[in-house]
């Protein structure tokens, strides 16, 4: 067969029957034509509002026999792996050559996935070894065919690669089960499977998912707030490193959860004293019955608390923290907002697709970056600092506690309350393989809310954008709001 885009027949590298004749006479093949519609590596380069963790740049294709079990197939491997970067690589096609003996079935696994969130290691099936590319499940648009061979001519198969079904893992059970778009996430692998004459290559389809490129705000936040819009899109929230850090605990942050944001505004700076005080003075407040705690030298947990009371306005640039979060949300919720969900958060922390360890990049915080370690690690007294006390500047390098979008104060300072439950990834709520669209973690399973990021005695770890907590009452904690960020 003539190569279509950048591959020739996969017979040559693979899994696949050799094409060609036998006696002078062609045998009949399957044309597997192979495409996607989630963006390529180099349509990243072009267009900076696609999200890096949409993109696709590797493919790894597995065939199997007739119990849906690896096979290896004369002197060829069992696996194939090929990193196809360029929208012009896509679609790619390979010919399988019917036997002669004739009824056979074709049964494969296809994936596509970025090549740097892959473990490369070794395998073996019936005693031969051959190299790997193994994405992790959450991160892979996988997909199995079942589709006969022809008896006769050349006839053709298309297989797109929906990113709708990426996170949704096939599986090899009986009966073998596969994603083979949003509707449809556990069909069987010959289902929607169209066969028909060969035809010329088609156009692909690399980049037109609806979910691949992000959102911009079409509203306002409210009148006074000063919010910074965060532009919806695709994040994963999580990273397998710190998995080691709380890995039997209810803030482990693995396994990572892909999870689509809609559009919203955030608080640029931590909900501030003065700025509570507003809102009690002006009669806004007081449905939670409560209010923060103030400092209180006896008790380590209060001894950094910053309220003073609803008539002292000396710690007004301070963050407020002391306070719980039923008194948070009621903050918020008078400000117009709410607290921010966890996927929200670290959609905003993380750079919006980008991943990011830390919400400035991913080089290690010195002391300059952020407020963390303060009294041990760094020196400055103890307590929260005003807020932004760390923005970007030359004498750190040009770092600081900065967001992508300017949100400042997210890594150190206040751990920050909110919205959902903490429920374990992967667990409860999080359980479902999957885009999350929009999550909001309210599991009764367990009564600890969640926290987000560092504070001001923290060590490193803990300025991580993935790195979760529970929330706690004391001088560690606080918060900052949301609002709608509505359609463009």
């Amino acid at each position: 067969m003539e190569p279509r885009r950048a591959l020739s027949s996969l017979a040559v590298l693979s899994m696949a029957v050799h094409s060609g004749s036998c006696g002078g006479r062609e045998r009949p093949q399957l044309l597997v034509v192979v495409d996607t519609d989630a963006p390529v590596a180099a349509q990243l380069l072009a267009d900076p509002s696609i999200s890096p963790e949409a993109v696709v740049d590797t493919v790894r294709i597995d065939r199997f026999d007739d119990a849906w079990r690896p096979s290896c197939i004369d002197d060829v491997d069992c696996t194939a792996n090929f990193v196809l970067p360029d929208p012009s690589s896509w679609p790619f096609s390979f010919g399988v050559a019917t036997p002669e003996a004739g009824g056979a079935v074709l049964r494969l696994r296809v994936r596509a996935f970025r090549g740097a969130v892959a473990t490369r290691g070794k395998d073996a099936v019936e005693g031969r070894a051959f190299s790997t590319i193994d994405p992790p499940p959450e991160a892979a648009i996988d997909r199995l065919l079942e589709v006969a061979l022809p008896s006769s001519g050349v006839e053709t198969v298309e297989l797109l690669l929906s990113a709708d079904c990426l996170g949704v893992p096939v599986s090899l059970r009986d009966p073998p089960r596969t994603c083979l778009d949003g509707p449809r996430r556990a069909a069987a692998p010959a289902e929607g499977v169209l066969v028909g004459p060969e035809t010329g290559a088609p156009a692909t389809r690399a980049g037109t998912w609806p979910r691949a490129r992000e959102v911009p705000c079409g509203a306002a936040p409210p009148p006074g707030a000063d919010a910074v819009c965060i532009p919806g899109g695709l994040s994963f929230l999580g990273q397998a490193e710190l998995a080691a850090i709380d890995e039997q605990s209810d803030a482990a942050a693995a396994p990572p959860r892909p999870v689509y944001v809609s559009p919203f505004f955030m608080d640029r700076t931590e909900f501030t004293v003065g700025r509570f005080r507003d809102l009690l003075n002006e009669g806004l407040l007081g449905a939670a019955g409560e209010l923060p705690s103030g400092p209180d030298p006896d008790r380590d947990a209060l001894a950094g608390c910053r309220w003073l009371g609803a008539a002292d306005g000396a710690n007004d640039d301070h963050p407020l923290n002391c306070l719980s979060w039923k008194l948070a949300r009621e903050a918020c919720r008078a400000s117009g907002g709410d607290l921010p969900t966890e996927a929200q958060w670290e959609h905003a922390a993380r750079g919006r697709g980008q991943g990011r360890v830390y919400p400035w990049g991913d080089a290690s915080p010195a002391c300059c970056t952020a407020s963390a370690g303060r009294g041990t690690l760094c020196p400055g007294g103890t307590g929260p600092e005003e807020v932004g006390a760390h923005p970007p500047s030359a004498a750190c390098g040009g770092l600081g506690d900065a967001s992508r979008d300017g949100v400042l104060d997210l890594g150190g300072n206040l751990s920050e309350l909110c919205a959902d439950r903490l429920v374990p990834y992967g667990e409860g709520c999080w359980g479902a393989p999957g885009i999350f669209v929009d999550p909001r973690c309210d599991d009764d399973t367990t009564r600890s809310r969640a926290a987000r990021g560092g504070d001001w005695a923290s060590g490193p770890a803990n300025t991580r954008a993935a790195f979760r907590r529970g929330d706690v009452l004391d001088a560690l904690h606080g918060f900052r709001c949301v609002y709608a960020g509505g359609a463009p």
